[in-house]
């Protein structure tokens, strides 16, 4: 490859300590830092500026990144990550206003971002949801009085227009309701409209329909568009341009934005204005703890990887203060809202991020995987993601010159977060012996496949990423035996290298931790400074001797369905771990068999790693099980 990482070069070229307060560097806090890599990632994504190319910016100006280059972008992406409309040549505008204008201070510049080019990424989105409100009376209460976030200085000529639009709705509805059923593809009489419903009637191009109704469709497009226009002109006018509203008419001019992830945070709630909103993402960026009570804490509320005081309040023997983080931390709320884009979406196993304890090195392996994963996506195969995502990241540990770094890599995913709900939340450190052994090609490609099993749990078939079983320690053995159980009932050939691989693997860390419990806990093994090598070249050779011993076990019958039956048996007596059974069944079939059951090779392999093994033998069988399920009937 190309690329060459090395340990940062900025961490030697630092020559102050202005400089290092404001280096972009990990914290030893992973809620922090991954939030500090979905900083970096999100700044690339609008900007284009790399790793490297950030940490320049923030040096010669940080206020000027955090202050208005992260409120755009975090917007902009938010925006984006929604199909939203967005008007990319605002960023090239942004970056023109930027470099001529000076500014008072540090709010100046804020405001002048948010309403000038904030305020105007939105527009499209807030015209359309002020265009929502089809009937005038959903503009008032029960009792008759204007709601809130309908109250601005031209609310009578708003609902005007909105009234002239409802009438046509009401008559269109009352004279054509047969033929709006048909548009509309609704089977029940129609009282009102839903906004959709009135698109999709805008948009219609149905020739069949009468020509009153055409007209009136036409004519309904007409009042439709002024309301838009009228939006357009008042949001332009009043927040864009002149930015003339008061704190009571800020709600109508709400920005329409929400997360579930981050509901806590004020300029997300919905019964806020535009200028509370403004004010409340200042207050998050600068953390003024003092303006917004939520900034003061760190817990649940703004990061929903943490828990909840209220609800485990002896987790922590004090609270966790914001005031202590911002000592150190001194756009801290910055990175903790962009926690979520330092994860990359892989389908059928939800969102992922690598961490390990250096910011530039986890950068590179996350962008790394991000350019893969395009490519990888085109090919359609779920399983090649993740062969490419573990090559990618032993090559950059070689490069690296670190078997160390992978120690200290973790892998985070979820499968889904919002308010309610947090999904298949995992932290996954990668201990010394797992990091060991992926260190080898051969075993990690071998162990690097999803595998298809059945699991109790769950109704159907399941894919199982067997190396992210193996990081997280998890036994391996019963994924296999359901593996080889679908083999069985689907007349379908199992995974052969894969399974022996991770069988072996898990077969030779059993017998290998249970010698290590004999040696009464003597630390330094011959182990321990080796890095597991020999460990690893057992594997490697036990594989050998595994593959050509219980291979032959499929020359027992040449008729494939007698192989079958054998197997079936066989997989029976491991299911009732019933090792005495197992061998009655083996030999009692090789017997029918004088070539096979003279074979010194194979009966010298089920000496050692079945007869003599009381603690793997069930590993051993299962090969040995598999075997018989070689080729495909009548082949």
């Amino acid at each position: 490859m190309s690329e060459v990482i090395k340990m940062p070069s900025m961490y030697e070229t630092v020559k102050s300590e202005e400089e290092q307060k404001h280096l972009l560097q990990f914290t030893g806090n992973w809620f922090i830092d991954v939030g500090i890599l979905g900083f970096v990632n999100l700044m690339e994504e609008v900007y284009g500026w790399d790793f490297k190319t950030l940490q320049k910016k923030i040096n010669e100006d940080k206020e000027k990144v955090y202050c208005s280059y992260f409120p755009f972008a975090y917007f902009y992406k938010w925006l984006s990550d929604r199909n939203q409309k967005v008007n990319p040549k605002l960023i090239e505008k942004l970056k023109e206003e930027l470099e001529k204008k000076k500014f008072q201070d540090n709010k100046d510049l804020f405001d002048f971002v948010w309403f000038t080019f904030i305020c105007n990424l939105f527009k499209e989105l807030w015209i359309r949801k002020r265009s929502e409100l089809i009937y005038q009376n959903e503009a008032f209460t029960k009792r008759g009085k204007l709601k809130k976030q309908y109250y601005y200085k031209n609310t009578k000529i708003y609902l005007q227009k909105i009234g002239e639009r409802e009438n046509i709705i009401n008559e269109i509805l009352s004279k054509h309701q047969n033929e709006i059923e048909k548009i509309l593809k609704v089977k029940k009489d129609l009282n009102k409209l839903k906004y959709e419903n009135l698109e999709k009637l805008l948009n219609s191009n149905d020739e069949s329909i009468s020509q009153e109704l055409k007209k009136l469709i036409e004519l309904l497009k007409v009042k439709h568009e002024e309301i838009k226009k009228f939006l357009n002109e008042e949001w332009e006018n009043n927040v864009i341009n002149q930015q003339k509203f008061t704190g009571e008419e800020s709600l109508f001019y709400r920005i329409p934005i929400d997360s579930g992830f981050y509901k806590n945070f004020l300029f997300f709630n919905n019964y806020v204005g535009n200028l509370e909103q403004k004010n409340s993402f200042y207050n998050a960026i600068c953390s003024n703890l003092d303006e917004e009570e939520m900034l003061k804490k760190i817990d649940k509320s703004v990061n929903k990887f943490l828990s909840s005081e209220e609800e485990f309040p002896n987790i922590n023997y004090t609270e966790l203060s914001t005031k202590e983080f911002k000592k150190q931390i001194e756009y801290l709320f910055v990175y903790l809202l962009c926690f979520t884009y330092a994860f990359e979406k892989y389908e059928n196993f939800g969102y992922m991020t690598f961490y390990s304890n250096d910011l530039e090195f986890s950068y590179i392996i996350n962008k790394r995987l991000k350019l893969y994963k395009k490519k990888i996506e085109e090919s359609r195969n779920p399983n090649l993601i993740f062969k490419v995502t573990w090559q990618q990241i032993i090559d950059s540990l070689v490069e690296y010159k670190s078997s160390w770094s992978l120690e200290n890599m973790y892998i985070i995913s979820y499968q889904r977060l919002d308010n309610q709900t947090q999904e298949n939340v995992e932290y996954i450190g990668i201990p010394k012996l797992q990091a060991s052994i992926l260190l080898d090609d051969t075993i990690r490609e071998n162990l690097n496949n999803s595998i298809q099993f059945r699991s109790e749990k769950f109704e159907g078939n399941k894919y199982c990423w067997l190396l992210k079983e193996f990081i997280k320690g998890k036994p391996l053995y019963p994924i296999i035996l359901s593996h080889i159980n679908l083999a069985l009932n689907e007349e379908r050939v199992p995974n052969l290298s894969t399974c022996l691989y991770s069988l072996i693997l898990e077969a030779n860390i059993s017998e290998f931790k249970a010698e290590k419990e004999k040696q009464n806990g003597n630390l330094f093994s011959e182990n321990y400074f080796d890095n597991y090598k020999s460990l690893i070249n057992e594997i490697k050779e036990d594989v050998r001797f595994t593959s050509f011993g219980a291979g032959l076990i499929n020359q027992i019958s040449k008729d494939v369905d007698t192989k079958k039956r054998i197997a079936r048996e066989l997989f029976n007596a491991l299911k009732a771990k019933d090792k005495n059974l197992f061998l009655n069944i083996l030999l009692k079939n090789m017997n029918e068999n004088k070539n096979l059951c003279s074979n010194t090779n194979l009966n010298n392999w089920i000496f050692n790693k079945i007869i003599k093994n009381n603690i793997s033998f069930e590993m051993y069988g299962l090969i040995l099980t598999m075997n018989l399920l070689r080729g495909r009937k009548n082949e």
